[in-house]
């Protein structure tokens, strides 16, 4: 291209008294690659140093659509040099080598707020945990007692992390259960109820409200079993056929306060429905060890197993966090609700990626959703998608939140997480 000038954007490390040199994977941004336009000239050279002296061996002019259309020859594709020296010249063949790469591949790496504005609808449900382990309403330590001057941790759980998935619902519908109690006029338990008949309610104070207005109606029992709770959101979510066009993701809420008495079968259920666009964040409240739990707060890259089975999950598709009572009036429970929700929002763009399900077009969305994040972040929410182009293999992103770009501390376990699974 005569006149063309081209500006450095990628330079790799130096392959010593080699005539064929292999260079180590790296990926670029195709902002700085291209403007991300994919008809713009771009070049790849050849040097080669000698001294203190570089020398061209040869380069190959060409547009990021051109290399997409190469075909690949066996397990790379290849592209031929022309030297320099013999283009002055006006020599016929001016080839002086060739590239190969072993892989090429173009990825966008969407963030959940790509899919928020392309429609994406999250579904929460939220089951209470109603056993007896819980005390009486009327007893001053119950986990459900209600006090005019604060609330509950049930209420602050349903508050902070609730109203935060809430807000991706643009009809901020809730399905509202609980387990492990019977209303006082039936005489058997029941371990997945409705709350209200019609199972949804409008909005989390609305949710919070009806939990209130049910408790007195409730005599709490046991034991403590949530395979039933699993089945009836697993239903929910394949109910809701998610599709290119109709994109609904699932999130339980299961709030308890302590040991699951059918963690087996808990277990065994949540691997079987790891495939469908659900995920399970657990609660725990109170002052019980929830060391069982614990399973379930897993690295990303790590999916659910069961070790007497050998079944494993087909993605990450749970959470746990544990709310302290002396941490709502600090701060401390949305802090971990912030972390939960980084952790979901990961779990859902990774189902999108798996399931070969991008955003769609960008819809209009309620501005409460944008006020949602903080000043800081907001710039990095707008821009279009980061693409990146990765040239022979795959290395990891930087440490960022998938749901809003910020920067994560290194050494946190969010960190390590997210860091393990940001890959194309």
């Amino acid at each position: 291209m005569t006149g063309t000038t081209y500006h450095p954007v990628y330079r790799t490390e130096t392959a010593l008294k080699s005539t064929s040199p292999r260079w180590r994977p790296f990926e670029i941004n195709l902002q700085p690659l291209c403007n991300s336009d994919w008809d713009r000239g771009i070049q790849f050279s050849v040097w080669h140093f000698s001294g203190n002296d570089y020398h061209m061996i040869g380069r190959k002019n060409t547009t990021l659509r051109e290399m997409s259309k190469e075909e690949g020859n066996g397990s790379f594709i290849q592209i031929y040099l022309s030297s320099p020296k013999k283009e002055t010249k006006n020599k016929k063949n001016t080839v002086s080598g060739s590239l190969r790469f072993f892989q090429f591949k173009i990825d966008m790496q969407y963030s959940l707020f790509d899919f928020i504005r392309g429609g994406l609808q999250i579904q929460p449900v939220v089951a209470i945990d109603f056993t007896a382990s819980n005390g009486a309403i009327d007893e001053e330590l119950s986990l459900h007692c209600l006090n005019n001057t604060r609330e509950n941790q049930y209420m602050d759980a349903m508050d902070t992390l609730g109203a935060m998935i809430s807000q991706y619902s643009s009809e901020q519908q809730i399905a509202l259960y609980g387990f492990g109690a019977k209303w006082k006029h039936k005489k058997k338990v029941s371990h997945c109820f409705p709350l209200v008949k019609e199972v949804f309610v409008k909005g989390i104070k609305s949710a919070i409200g009806q939990y209130e207005d049910v408790l007195p109606s409730l005599h709490f029992s046991g034991p403590t079993q949530l395979a039933p709770m699993l089945e009836k959101a697993a239903a929910l979510a394949e109910s809701q056929n998610m599709s290119q066009n109709k994109q609904v993701y699932t999130v339980l809420l299961v709030i308890t306060d302590g040991v699951i008495n059918d963690i087996n079968r808990t277990l065994r259920r949540l691997i079987a429905i790891s495939h469908l666009p659900l995920s399970v964040v657990f609660i725990g409240v109170g002052p019980a060890d929830f060391t069982l739990m614990e399973q379930f707060h897993i690295g990303l890259d790590t999916p659910l197993q069961n070790k007497k089975t050998h079944e494993v999950a087909v993605r990450a598709n749970t959470h746990f966090v544990a709310f302290r009572k002396e941490n709502i009036n600090t701060g401390g429970n949305a802090a971990l609700a912030k972390e939960a929700m980084a952790a979901l929002s990961t779990q859902i763009v990774q189902y999108m990626k798996k399931n070969n399900l991008i955003p769609n077009k960008p819809k209009l969305i309620r501005s409460d959703i944008l006020e949602s994040f903080s000043d800081d972040q907001a710039p990095k929410l707008l821009p279009h998608s980061t693409s990146r182009t990765s040239l022979i293999s795959v290395k990891t992103a930087g440490p960022s939140c998938p749901t809003c770009g910020a920067h994560i501390e290194p050494g946190s376990q969010l960190f390590s997480d997210v860091i393990n699974t940001c890959v194309m």
